[in-house]
């Protein structure tokens, strides 16, 4: 298609570097500590937000619309389980198990469009 691949890779890495430090120097300022785990309880809900909005394990389609929708899916689903007084283990698992089931259907449905 006549896109220079190495150049938008490149460019892709500057910008996701540059939000990462900026990430951080907010984390910093806000907690006054730094720790590499700082912002590991947050990515099973960014996979779950991604996969839950429509987007495929192998790549190849989705949307932004829906991976917001996603997002708004489960901080409803945490904020219903932290409201309901459950641990934190267990929200866990529900979420896991949410995007166990978006992913088991949208295996299924990549299967049936390949039929």
């Amino acid at each position: 298609a006549g896109i220079p691949v190495n150049r938008v890779l490149i460019k892709t890495y500057m910008i996701a570097g540059l939000m990462n430090g900026i990430t951080g120097m907010v984390y910093v300022a806000r907690f006054r500590v730094a720790t590499p785990q700082a912002g590991e309880p947050l990515l099973m809900s960014a996979s779950a937000a991604v996969f839950i909005g429509g987007c495929t394990i192998g790549g190849g389609y989705g949307s932004i619309a829906g991976t917001v929708l996603g997002a708004l899916l489960v901080a409803v689903l945490q904020t219903g389980l932290i409201m309901a007084g459950i641990s934190a283990f267990w929200q866990y698992v529900a979420v896991g198990l949410v995007v166990l089931i978006a992913v088991i259907f949208d295996k299924t449905k990549v299967k049936l469009l390949q039929e």
